[in-house]
C-alpha cells in the first residue's frame, strides 16, 4: 500500500530474483522412530529466510543511517525498502505497508 498525496494506492510488486529460502527438512535421514516423533509446524518452523546475499546487504551501516524515518524501518530492512520502492517507483517514505506472496520461481 503506497500513500499518494491524500489517497492510497495497492500497487503489485514481482521480484524477478530469488530472495528467499524455505528451509526444508532432511527427514530421510532419521529412522523410522524419530520421523514419527518429529512434530513440524509448518508455520513457525518452515519460515522464509533471507538469501545470504541479500542479508549481506542489510548489514551495511549507511542503510541503518538512511532508514532512521522510514516508517516501516523498525520491521524491514532499509534494503528490502529500497528495492521495493525502486522496482515500484516511489518514495520508500511513501511506502505505509505490504504483504509478500511468496513462490517458488525455480523451474518445474
Amino acid at each position: 500500500i503506497v500513500k499518494d498525496g491524500e489517497k492510497f494506492d495497492t500497487k503489485l510488486w514481482r521480484a524477478d530474483k530469488a530472495l528467499m529460502r524455505i528451509p526444508s527438512l532432511a527427514i530421510h535421514l532419521q529412522t523410522a522412530d524419530e520421523r514419527a516423533a518429529t512434530k513440524v509446524h509448518k508455520e513457525n518452523h518452515m519460515r522464509p529466510i533471507f538469501a545470504s546475499a541479500v542479508e549481506s546487504a542489510f548489514a551495511n551501516p549507511e542503510a541503518e543511517e538512511n532508514s532512521k524515518d522510514l516508517p516501516l524501518s523498525k520491521r524491514h530492512p532499509y534494503e528490502l525498502l529500497k528495492l521495493v520502492s525502486t522496482d515500484l517507483g516511489v518514495s520508500a517514505e511513501n511506502i505505509v505497508d505490504f504483504e509478500f506472496c511468496i513462490v517458488d520461481n525455480q523451474p518445474s
